[in-house]
């Protein structure tokens, strides 16, 4: 009887989750295919069905930020943060606590993909190729650009110029903070002949590095964050290009907020991230707009939450 109420509670609770996770994708923006009502590249975040979108003038950019794919310092990290039932209960036969502490020990520079994040970024290429925002994220009039890491480059290749050929332009603007903690990672640091051998290795085409001219090897300081970033954005301004495809990093990400003056954004998903527009006023980077993007956890609906965190991405007023 007891065995029989709990299998009842189970199944109950199961389609319970269930539910609220097919209702919680049918949020906004997180639908499998991010295909909303009208055109979806105009349904903006803030604005209600029907509303008039904010006039969009002439040095007016559009980006489409992802972040990169899991790394195996996040693998790493995870493990040591998160350990699971096995780390403790075959400590031999399963070495992933102990793997992961050692990583940190090492401080691994320039970490690459997972071989779980390898299969993410090749999954989410296939979910991209099967949505409207494909057209829109390899037409002509697209600039792709990717900061240095590895993890990032696999990421843009896998997820979009691999099928689209498009030239991806690696800019050292991009790369993630570096932490200047004693025992913080290292892994956004590089050499410039070390990542040219990681991109033969990963298989990587299409890219031009003309401006990958410099070795990273010393922590960022208070501001040089900042500064990369106004650097990059004064770059997509001065660009003939309307539309850019930017693949990166969580903090990189998630600092952009201060520069637009709002707080910091939240963490996006892994191949997932968001659209926004901004652009520049009496040397002020404004923030018009911004709507989250699903592309490899719109098939994975239970991981979509931190992507739906967005909620201080809101039209500016003009």
């Amino acid at each position: 009887m007891m065995f029989g109420t709990f299998a009842l509670f189970t199944l109950v609770s199961l389609l319970g989750l269930s539910n609220a996770t097919q209702d919680h994708r049918r949020l906004p923006g997180l639908t499998e295919t991010n295909i909303l009502p009208g055109d979806p590249f105009t349904k903006l975040a803030g604005i209600t069905a029907g509303a008039a979108a904010p006039v969009m003038e002439g040095n007016t950019k559009t980006v489409f930020y992802f972040r990169h794919t899991e790394s195996t310092w996040n693998q790493a990290e995870k493990r040591v943060t998160q350990p699971t039932w096995k780390d403790f209960v075959f400590p031999l036969l399963y070495q992933g606590w102990t793997a992961g502490r050692m990583a940190l020990a090492t401080r691994t520079k320039d970490a690459g993909p997972s071989e779980k994040g390898r299969r993410a970024s090749l999954q989410a290429g296939s979910n991209l190729q099967g949505m409207s925002l494909y057209e829109k994220l390899s037409g002509d009039d697209v600039k792709v650009w990717s900061s240095p890491l590895t993890r990032a480059v696999v990421t843009g290749y896998d997820m979009l110029t691999n099928k689209s050929k498009q030239t991806m332009f690696i800019n050292p603007n991009l790369r993630e903070k570096v932490s200047n903690k004693t025992f913080g990672p290292q892994d956004s640091m590089y050499e410039r002949q070390n990542l040219l051998e990681s991109y033969k290795k990963f298989g990587i085409k299409n890219t031009n590095t003309k401006d990958l001219t410099e070795d990273v090897t010393t922590p960022d300081k208070d501001d040089q964050l900042a500064n990369r970033q106004k650097n990059f954005l004064e770059q997509l301004i001065q660009s003939p290009q309307k539309n850019h495809v930017v693949f990166g990093h969580s903090h990189w990400f998630m600092h952009l907020g201060e520069i637009f003056g709002k707080e910091k954004w939240s963490k996006p998903g892994n191949c997932d991230g968001l659209m926004f527009h901004f652009r520049k006023d009496n040397d002020k980077f404004i923030l018009v707009d911004g709507m989250p993007i699903t592309v490899y956890n719109a098939k994975h609906p239970g991981q979509t939450k931190r992507v739906t965190n967005m909620g201080t991405i809101t039209p500016v007023e003009i």
